[in-house]
């Protein structure tokens, strides 16, 4: 699996793997902020960052999520950090095969959409530019359906 920058747990200064929502030594709550590419101590799934509050992915449960998201984001996001959001269709709740593959899909999204903003490039997502980008992470297709991942336009 590729690799992303090491974390620092920001209270032990231990080493802290991109995924996690608990410094593995002290066990303190972290987020990922990503703004500043660092991990923040959390405390119920909130912390204040230069005077702004900034609260948990709503995907954490369902996705395992740590990235923290803006309180004041636009409802386009829907509540979602920018990596979550762009996942446009999701399976249905009852096909617990891709419901379950969809966790280690969403950590691989993150893992890209994080690397794209690390390495200064820009992530349009669908919902706030025509042709933005998007994930239809879907385990089946109905016959003759067209499928596009990574555009939202028609044609």
């Amino acid at each position: 699996m590729e690799s992303v920058r090491a974390f620092a747990c920001p209270v032990c200064g231990s080493f802290t793997p991109f995924e996690s929502r608990h410094c593995p030594n002290c066990l303190v709550e972290l987020g990922l902020h990503v703004p500043t590419r660092t991990m923040v101590t959390t405390s119920s799934n909130t912390a204040v960052i230069d005077g702004r509050t900034w609260s948990a992915c709503t995907k954490r449960a369902d996705l395992g999520c740590n990235w923290l998201v803006p309180e004041d984001q636009d409802l386009s996001g829907r509540g979602r950090c920018l990596a979550d959001s762009l996942i446009r269709r999701e399976p249905e709740a009852d096909d617990t095969i891709a419901v379950e593959k969809l966790v280690s899909t969403g950590i691989a999204l993150r893992r890209l959409i994080y690397q794209l903003i690390d390495i200064g490039l820009p992530v349009d997502p669908y919902w706030r530019k025509d042709g933005g980008l998007a994930f239809d992470l879907l385990s089946s297709y109905s016959a003759g359906e067209r499928v596009v991942i990574g555009h939202a336009g028609g044609g």
